[in-house]
């Protein structure tokens, strides 16, 4: 009688076994399936990250761009001295000297 509880006693730590077994492989592709998902899901983020940056990039170095050649057409000299005149009624002595007939003593040569 001892023999065929020895026989039931293995057949039990047999299923025991294959039980553990099985649950930590389960365990274990579970973990890494969802260790690559989750790689894969902060991979998509981080590319949608770039490509958002790549294209407000792209928009600063034209409005860049733009700025730069409306301070350079600003800065005319011939435009500021247009401007100058009109806006401000600012006009060189020698020239006002034409018109009215007023002399200065310090006028530009």
């Amino acid at each position: 009688m001892t023999r065929p509880l020895r026989k039931r006693e293995r057949q039990e730590k047999t299923k025991s076994g294959m039980l553990l077994w099985g649950i930590l492989s389960t365990t274990i592709f579970v973990s890494l399936t969802t260790f690559h998902i989750w790689k894969k899901v902060e991979l998509s983020y981080i590319a949608r990250q770039y490509n958002g940056t790549v294209k407000s990039r792209e928009l600063l170095v034209e409005d860049r761009v733009k700025l730069v050649a409306a301070i350079r057409a600003r800065n005319k000299p011939g435009l500021i001295q247009a401007q100058a005149q009109e806006e401000l009624g600012m006009i060189y002595p020698h020239r006002r000297l034409a018109v009215t007939g007023v002399g200065y003593e310090n006028t530009p040569q």
